[in-house]
């Protein structure tokens, strides 16, 4: 059996994972998706629960229908 380069409990000496750009992209998109909720929340309250206005369906005439 090959010997390992280091022991088993010792672990390989190397730079540390830092926080970078796309940790602060994370944080900015948790943000915002959070501060999207909370602006369709309170436009849901503004309704009173009150369902949306029911609209007509149009009727499509003969010549429509002919390619």
């Amino acid at each position: 059996m090959a010997k390992s380069k280091y022991k088993e409990k010792e672990k390989p000496v190397g730079p540390k994972a830092r926080n970078d750009a796309y940790v602060m992209m994370l944080f900015i998109t948790f943000l915002a998706i959070v501060a999207g909720c909370v602006l369709m929340y309170l436009d849901n309250q503004d309704y009173g629960g009150k369902p949306a206005p029911k609209e007509p369906v149009p009727s499509l005439s003969s010549a429509d229908t002919k390619g």
